[in-house]
């Protein structure tokens, strides 16, 4: 504030413009059972370059400091969620920690020093089972006891009381395809695994290197006692990309989803971020959906649904949070969570109780919100096409555009006016009054675009809900299509 009179550094008056601006890039972690309603409620994560850390809030969360566990690369955290006394947290290359807060021992094993290790290492604990219920995988006195960890195998313990007492077995062989070697250096892992939000017996596994794989039968306490099913389909359908994370429905979990990494450039015959896969019994057979929908071409990196709303799903992606109130449709509807900053959306969290989903980001800290119990916002737009594809540089055919509700019902709305718009140029296709919540369009018009894809736009006026995109695919015999002419825009 005095630039113009201080001669040196000992005079010149700074004011600190990064204060409580929270910039440290997190990879993941927890929070505590019931973390809304608690009047102590706990929160965990693992920092770049800045170790692990904890924090326990007197009442309702807010600005705190946190307390180191330990230095280094922090990644993944769990907090014990029925005692809330244990801690986890790990760091690079296979190393695992656990015990009381502050006072962090090491819980790795021997027996995974010749495996592949991840540097960035991964874990879950289950924290949903029912204390009143034997084989539940928690318990009143001891809490959640069991852990699984990734390598290239799926390893789990089923005795994590304190950290002299964790007995880790191997359950699974190698679990990745194995084939991302240069050299010496083979990069397969397991990235991220998760159990199941129902079953202690039932965890999902995806890898580095493109594969999605379901793991039966844990919990035994035996070597190699579980089975593992490979759901990756020949990668037909499921891009093969790395996959950043996995997840169960929280009814069901044969039904499971995944979260690709990358872009539908490295693997143009497989497009899409987000998959769901629906298996028979202990997946004998199974099927994948591309529930990409409008997300845009961004590596996703977080997935979980809500357990309150098994419709409702959320992704974390490499410009902020997202969300669908309907995961069930052909192509859902993804709106973009507009309470949190743009940045890298690591990881997702939903606290044992189901009250709170926890967001950790890569450059703007931890967040925590209310996890609701039904649609979130107003009313939105979705996009319809018939026929699916263009062949041969012929027409789009008719474009529908519907509006929805909050509770994702169609509405009967005849007011408001809509907008259809294509291309890198913004061409206008088309504008008109929705009819009883729907209007369609006929998409013969001007307009040129490159032969891989076409963006469609629908956009409401004043007093409207929100705009809502698709991309279709082009099939073309050219480098490119051209329709009734050109434009002077340059795509």
């Amino acid at each position: 504030t005095n630039a113009t009179t201080a001669t040196s550094y000992s005079n010149a008056t700074w004011t600190d413009m990064n204060n409580k601006l929270p910039t440290i890039e997190v990879y993941g972690g927890d929070i505590s059972a019931n973390f809304a309603t608690s009047g102590t409620p706990k929160a965990a994560a693992g920092f770049q370059d800045n170790g692990s850390a904890y924090v326990t809030y007197g009442g309702t969360p807010g600005t705190a400091a946190w307390t180191a566990n330990n230095g280094g690369d922090g990644f993944y955290s769990r907090i014990e969620p029925v005692n809330g006394t244990r801690f986890y947290s790990s760091v690079y290359n296979g190393a695992i920690y656990g015990g009381a807060a502050g006072t962090q021992t090491s819980i790795k094993s021997s027996g995974w020093s010749n495996d592949r290790l991840n540097f960035i290492t991964t874990f879950d604990i289950y924290r949903y089972g029912d204390t009143s219920v034997a084989g539940s995988g928690c318990n009143t006195t001891a809490g959640c006891t069991h852990l699984i960890y990734g390598s290239q195998r799926l390893w789990e313990t089923a005795t994590a009381t304190n950290p002299t007492s964790l007995s880790w077995k191997a359950q699974t062989g190698d679990l990745t395809k194995n084939n991302l070697i240069v050299g010496s250096d083979n990069r397969s892992y397991i990235n991220q695994l998760h159990y199941a939000f129902t079953d202690p017996t039932i965890a999902i596994v995806g890898t580095t290197d493109g594969n999605v794989q379901y793991v039966f039968n844990l919990g035994t306490g035996t070597a190699n006692a579980a089975t593992a099913v490979n759901v990756t389909g020949g990668n037909a359908v499921l891009p093969n990309r790395t996959i950043s994370d996995v997840s169960t429905d929280p009814v069901n979990p044969l039904v499971g989803y995944a979260a690709v990494a990358g872009f539908a450039a490295n693997t143009p015959s497989t497009p899409g971020h987000v998959f769901q896969v629906t298996c028979t019994a202990n997946c004998a057979s199974f099927a994948w959906a591309d529930k990409t929908g409008n997300l845009p071409d961004i590596p996703a990196d977080a997935i979980i649904p809500n357990p309150h709303d098994p419709h409702q799903v959320f992704v974390g992606t490499d410009w902020g949070l997202y969300y669908t109130d309907d995961i069930s449709v052909a192509s859902p509807l993804w709106q973009r969570f507009e309470g949190l900053p743009h940045v890298m959306v690591w990881s997702l969290t939903i606290d044992r109780g189901f009250t709170t989903l926890a967001a950790y980001t890569r450059g703007r800290g931890v967040w925590a919100w209310p996890l609701p119990t039904g649609p979130i916002g107003p009313n939105h737009l979705a996009i319809t096409q018939a026929p699916a594809s263009i062949v041969q540089g012929s027409t789009l055919g008719s474009v529908t555009v519907t509006e929805y509700d909050a509770s994702n019902q169609q509405t009967s709305d005849s007011t408001t006016q809509v907008t259809l718009t294509a291309g890198p140029c913004g061409t206008v296709l088309g504008t008109g009054t929705l009819n009883g919540g729907a209007i369609t369009f006929d998409t013969t018009t001007r307009f040129r675009t490159p032969a891989t894809s076409l963006s469609l736009t629908a956009s409401a006026g004043a007093a409207a809900p929100s705009a809502a995109s698709a991309s279709f695919s082009v099939v073309a015999d050219s480098d490119w299509v051209f329709w009734g002419g050109f434009e002077s825009c340059t795509p």
